[in-house]
């Protein structure tokens, strides 16, 4: 049985386009922070346990319920910049995007593979020991990533981030994952947000961003990963992805992203 998701009709939505597809008409919105409740139900039952790392570690609901809720409050819902797309008010495919600001007063250093994460894994479980089981291990490791994401950015004060895209089964195969792509970079223009950045730890993200322009300044493989001298996951995961790739757009000039 498919789950439908339905997004309270009687909010005023600012519009940004519309795409006919076999499914019927699509419709594509800014997301309101009223809408989150139902967001968060699509991401645990639709998402959360079917992205491949997730799958490696065996998230179960109650983790992803607290990880996607700390997104929503200290990162996702401090920027209007997520999108959903609607068929009649419900749901069909989402990508959460958020400016993240750059102190330019901080040196940052490159993103680095660690012979050890056990510090950083610890750390965080004692900030959020409401976590029963692995979500810690995938929180730390994507966090350590993202400290050095402005270092592959210079001369910016800020940048929007993909942190997800999903698209709900019914209306998978009609081109939906990447058309929120380019929204969204049409989006971080429209804001004048010049570098559009994001972790893609499965192939098919990687493939979108590519596509889109995107360069990979940073690979981590997952081969690498380990905790207390054990391997956190296998060298490859169940679509075949075997590393996380920070991936950036300058969206002004490709050259000024600084190689890794």
């Amino acid at each position: 049985m498919l789950l439908k998701y339905t997004l309270d009709p009687t909010l005023k939505r600012t519009k940004l386009g519309e795409k006919d597809t076999k499914a019927g008409l699509l419709e594509t919105f800014i997301l309101r922070n009223e809408d989150w409740p139902i967001v968060l139900q699509f991401l645990v039952n639709e998402f959360g346990t079917q992205e491949p790392i997730n799958h490696a570690f065996s998230l179960n609901p109650t983790d992803l319920i607290a990880g996607f809720q700390d997104q929503i409050i200290n990162k996702w819902s401090s920027s209007e910049a997520s999108i959903v797309v609607l068929r009649d008010n419900q749901l069909a495919a989402v990508i959460i995007n958020w400016i993240v600001n750059i102190d330019q007063q901080k040196e940052y250093q490159p993103a680095v593979i660690r012979q050890d994460y056990s510090e950083i894994i610890k750390a965080l479980r004692l900030e959020v020991d409401d976590y029963t089981t692995n979500f810690p291990i995938v929180g730390a490791v994507i966090d350590d990533l993202e400290q050095a994401v402005p270092y592959y950015i210079p001369d910016s004060d800020k940048f929007m981030r993909i942190d997800i895209v999903n698209v709900v089964k019914e209306f998978q195969g009609l081109g939906l994952a990447r058309y929120l792509w380019s929204l969204a970079l049409k989006m971080a223009k429209d804001l004048e947000v010049s570098y559009v950045e994001s972790i893609c730890t499965a192939v098919a993200t990687q493939k979108i961003a590519r596509s889109a322009g995107f360069t990979p300044v940073f690979a981590l493989p997952y081969g690498e990963l380990k905790e207390n001298g054990n391997n956190l996951l296998p060298r490859t995961l169940v679509d075949g992805s075997d590393s996380a790739h920070i991936m950036v757009k300058n969206l002004n000039q490709s050259e000024n992203i600084r190689p890794s």
